[in-house]
């Protein structure tokens, strides 16, 4: 049997998934430092991290005025004990089309001007969501803790679309679930 050590934080629980372990789940999922990647083009991840679920990671990378779409599953539950392979992957370029709504989101969502993290954001059995972002050299990184709860609120309906564009392009057999329940049919 394994064990999880978690840690008490603000009131909520920080598994290795939502602390140091996030480098750790982007190696199980076979990806790469998107920081240190060294592209001009435009690339990002959205990596979402459910307790009771399967984490999933989407990312695209620009190639000309299209994307290159990678998307993948692990298994296990993010929140608990994850798994050690990649349980689906899908690789696709978007249509023109996706790659305009794509653009036209990610502008909308001022991205860049978003803060890293939010220290008021804390909980249990929900999700830990990062958006990474690197362009022309500049990588900017935003975690929140289930951005889909009182979105209007905070400020954050823009970034819960954009992320549930990224995750309906990917198509994924099974899209990421918290506790049984689909994650974007919540946050419409």
């Amino acid at each position: 049997m394994k064990w999880v050590v978690a840690v008490l934080v603000m009131g909520g629980f920080v598994t290795p998934a939502y602390g140091d372990g996030f480098s750790a789940f982007l190696t199980k999922m076979g990806e790469k430092d998107l920081a240190a990647s060294g592209t001009n083009a435009l690339s990002l991840r959205f990596t979402i991290f459910p307790t009771w679920g399967n984490p999933v990671c989407v990312r695209v990378n620009q190639e000309e005025k299209e994307f290159r779409l990678v998307a993948k599953r692990l298994e296990g539950l993010a929140g608990y004990e994850v798994g050690e392979r990649i349980v689906e992957s899908k690789e696709r370029v978007l249509s023109k089309q996706e790659s305009k709504e794509l653009l036209d989101s990610f502008s909308k969502l001022r991205f860049y001007e978003m803060k890293a993290t939010k220290s008021d954001e804390y909980g249990a059995d929900g999700e830990r969501w990062y958006l990474e972002g690197l362009q022309a050299g500049r990588f900017h990184k935003v975690e929140r803790w289930p951005a889909d709860n009182a979105m209007k609120r905070r400020g954050l309906k823009e970034f819960v679309r954009f992320c549930g564009l990224l995750v309906r392009c990917a198509d994924l057999d099974e899209p990421p679930k918290n506790m049984g329940r689909l994650i974007f049919e919540r946050g419409k």
